[in-house]
């Protein structure tokens, strides 16, 4: 009989499957494999007179979730890669159906049986400007991530999930230098040179998937909004950019490369005339934004 952990039948996931709870056989236990960190659901398909208990095991017997279901009803909970149990119970004699069916997850840094990224000795290195994928999952309520800065710079990071989770950023010695509840953000943190650690943890309990990019900080470009030839040049306008301290203009004649043609230092300015432009000449030009010591990508050629 399926009434212990150790004797518990084993099953395959999207297939239904029936028993009985008695008054001498009060508990049900099956086995179970999940071959990628998934959402996984219960579906209580048939019960008999009121609701069932649930409750769902890791490999090694701890328990991670519980629950009731009545018929008709499901539950879903992230679930890392790995081996599982769940155990259907009641003090009264009830016929049951159930159903297990599963949505896998895209992780960068698989977890198994709960077991991975989740201490800072065990922290996956990451690079900078590049995006990364992850699940907060009922056994699995933090990862970590390992990066370096060759020097003092403003870093970005640019987070998406369901739900707010909490950031955290550590230094080599695991001291926390920074923190925020996010969900689908971006925020900027100064850092000096040296080895950090990002912490992805649940906040308030809540599981989900999320994707990050942590870079190296680059303010939003202002875009041309017009060029006009005037009697004195090419006249370029720009929307303004808040924060800014300054920009970088750029000109290319023809198939030429785009070379620096200006820096303006004043962040205010939204407007330069480029008084070097030659009659019956085609120009293309492109800016940056400078913010202090930062500089925004190129914006939108315009001609």
């Amino acid at each position: 009989s399926n009434n212990s952990i150790a004797t518990a039948s084993k099953i395959s996931l999207k297939k239904a499957y029936t028993g009985q709870i008695a008054l001498n056989d009060e508990a049900d236990y099956f086995k179970f494999t999940l071959s990628k960190p998934s959402v996984l659901t219960l579906s209580m398909l048939v019960v008999t007179g009121g609701n069932m208990d649930y409750e769902i095991y890791g490999k090694s017997g701890e328990r991670i979730c519980s629950g009731n279901l009545y018929q008709g009803y499901k539950d879903s909970y992230h679930l890392t890669k790995g081996t599982y149990y769940l155990r259907l119970s009641n003090y009264e004699t009830k016929m049951y159906k159930f159903k297990l069916t599963t949505k896998s997850v895209a992780e960068s840094f698989p977890d198994v049986d709960g077991e991975g990224n989740n201490t800072l000795a065990k922290a996956n290195k990451i690079s900078l400007g590049k995006t990364y994928k992850g699940q907060i999952a009922q056994n699995d309520d933090v990862d970590y991530f390992k990066f370096t800065l060759g020097k003092t710079q403003k870093m970005s990071l640019s987070v998406s999930s369901g739900h707010t989770l909490r950031y955290r950023i550590y230094d080599y010695n695991g001291n926390l230098q920074w923190e925020e509840g996010l969900s689908s953000d971006s925020c900027t943190v100064e850092l000096s040179k040296g080895t950090y650690y990002l912490g992805v943890h649940s906040y308030y309990r809540n599981c989900d998937t999320y994707s990050f990019r942590l870079s190296a900080y680059q303010p939003v470009s202002a875009q041309i909004s017009s060029l006009e030839n005037t009697a004195k040049g090419v006249k370029i306008s720009w929307n303004s950019v808040s924060g800014a301290t300054g920009y970088k203009i750029y000109r290319k004649q023809g198939k030429g490369s785009y070379k620096l043609v200006k820096t303006i230092k004043k962040g205010s300015a939204t407007s330069f005339t480029d008084k070097k432009a030659k009659n019956k000449k085609t120009y293309a030009y492109k800016l940056k934004t400078v913010e202090k010591n930062y500089s925004s990508v190129y914006s939108s050629a315009k001609s």
